[in-house]
């Protein structure tokens, strides 16, 4: 989790979701796709992953 959590905020924002499924894929996701997993993921609403939702 902290290795993807760049800006060590504690959660993983978009962006860094992007580059963390870019980098297990090898192709960058599309904003619907990001934004469905985000949606999926964040279960608090907090429009971030938290350890626990990780």
């Amino acid at each position: 989790f902290d290795e993807y959590d760049a800006d060590k905020s504690g959660s993983i924002e978009a962006p860094e979701l992007s580059k963390l499924l870019s980098q297990l894929t090898g192709s960058e996701p599309s904003n619907a796709e990001l934004k469905k997993m985000m949606t999926a993921v964040d279960t608090d609403g907090s429009g971030a992953i938290g350890f626990d939702e990780f």
